[in-house]
C-alpha cells in the first residue's frame, strides 16, 4: 500500500493523509479502539482505548454535562482508530502527526454532526475529563514503580474502574454507548441490541 494508506476491518481503503467523511465508520472505530491498549500496553491488565472512551463519556454524564459533551468524550480518541494510539511522549516527537489526527477528528465530527474540534466549545471540558481519567487509570492499571507520581485528579468525579474489559466487550460497550448517544452516521454498529 502507499504512504498513509490503510485498510480497515470493514475493508475500506483509507488514506489517512487525505481523510474524507466517507472514510468514517463507527464499527471500524469501535473495533480498532477495542483492540488498542492504553499506556502502550504497559499496564497490569489489558485496558483498551475503547473502554477509556466509554468511561470518558460516562464521566461526562455523571458530572451532568449535556449530550454533545458526552458524544465528544466518546469520540475524542476516534482518530486513533486510523493512526493508532501513540502515547503522548512519543507523539510529541512527530508534529505532523497532530495535523493528520486533527483532520481525521474534523471529519469524524462532521460525519456525526458534532462541531469540529477547532470550533467545539466542549473540547476543554473533555480534556479535563481525559486528564481525570488519566489519574484514575494510572492509579488502577500502572505499577507504582512505572508511574510513581500519577497526575492528580482535578474534577473529583468519584468515578472508579473495577477492571479492564476484553476487546469484544469493549467493542460492544463502545458501540452501545454510541447508539445511546445517537451517534450512528450510516454506520452499522453491528452486534448491538
Amino acid at each position: 500500500m502507499s504512504l498513509g494508506v490503510i485498510q480497515t476491518r470493514s475493508g475500506r481503503i483509507v488514506n489517512v493523509l487525505n481523510f474524507k467523511p466517507e472514510d468514517v465508520d463507527l464499527d471500524d472505530i469501535a473495533c480498532s479502539l477495542s483492540r488498542q491498549a492504553r499506556f502502550n500496553g504497559h499496564t497490569t491488565e489489558f485496558y483498551s482505548v475503547a473502554q477509556h472512551c466509554v468511561h470518558a463519556s460516562k464521566v461526562a454524564e455523571q458530572l451532568g454535562y449535556i449530550k454533545p459533551v458526552q458524544q465528544w468524550a466518546l469520540l475524542h480518541d476516534a482518530a486513533e482508530a486510523y493512526i493508532g494510539d501513540i502515547i503522548s511522549p512519543i507523539k510529541a516527537l512527530f508534529p505532523r502527526l497532530e495535523a493528520v489526527e486533527n483532520r481525521i477528528l474534523y471529519w469524524v465530527c462532521v460525519r456525526v454532526g458534532l462541531l469540529p474540534p477547532h470550533r467545539n466549545p466542549h473540547c476543554l471540558l473533555v480534556k479535563m475529563i481525559d486528564e481525570e481519567l488519566l489519574a484514575i487509570e494510572a492509579a488502577k492499571f500502572m505499577t507504582p514503580a512505572a508511574w510513581p507520581n500519577p497526575p492528580a485528579s482535578r474534577l473529583d468525579s468519584g468515578f472508579t474502574i473495577d477492571s479492564g474489559w476484553d476487546p469484544e466487550r469493549a467493542r460492544l460497550e463502545f458501540a452501545r454507548r454510541a447508539v445511546e448517544l445517537g451517534l450512528t452516521p450510516g454506520a452499522k454498529l453491528g452486534g448491538v441490541s
